[in-house]
């Protein structure tokens, strides 16, 4: 029997939500496929966890070593987690039970996006330097496995313009955020 529970990559903790993976033989290089028969007989090669990120197959593996892939990584409207491109070997074994199953820990990045900003004067068009800017959650922020990341109010950056009028943020966390010009250059 095998057991897989998705995690986040920085706080393993669990992740509540679905994700799907495959499960390759590494001795055919094709995808295992099972088959229920309740409610209805069906026939699966892509295997999806539960509402709290935990899947057990619905039968035993045959001996032998296999791969797992994720699919599919969890994810709830805009947000979520980064599909996860590091395969998972594995090796089937005696010693496993339905009640001891060979469990698999898989864990996933929070998705994350900078904001990007640029600052051009309204009446020629040339690149503004040196304007700074605020970075504010509007909400709280959190990730799917329940983490804070960054309270409502909370100033998570501060970026100035170079040169050519640009200013990227740091990695944030998925969320909403206001960009409030702080300090504008002299004379704009």
């Amino acid at each position: 029997p095998l057991k897989v529970v998705k995690v986040d990559s920085e706080t393993g903790a669990a992740v509540p939500y679905p994700a799907s993976w495959r499960i390759i033989d590494c001795s055919t290089g094709k995808a295992v496929s099972m088959t229920t028969h309740y409610p209805v007989t069906q026939t699966f090669d892509v295997f999806t966890s539960d509402d709290q990120g935990r899947l057990t197959l619905p039968e035993k593996l045959p001996y032998g070593e296999y791969e797992l892939r994720e699919v599919a990584a969890p994810a709830n409207g805009g947000t979520g987690y980064l599909l996860n491109p590091q395969n998972v070997r594995f090796y089937t074994a005696d010693g496993y039970s339905w009640g001891n199953p060979l469990e698999i820990v898989f864990a996933d990045a929070p998705a994350k996006g900078r904001i990007e900003i640029m600052k051009a004067d309204a009446y020629t068009g040339d690149p503004v330097e040196a304007a700074t800017y605020v970075i504010q959650a509007t909400e709280d922020i959190y990730t799917l496995d329940g983490t804070p990341r960054a309270a409502n109010g909370e100033i998570v950056d501060t970026v100035t313009t170079d040169a050519a009028g640009y200013a990227v943020s740091k990695e944030l966390y998925l969320g909403h955020y206001d960009v409030v010009e702080a300090i504008s250059p002299e004379g704009l």
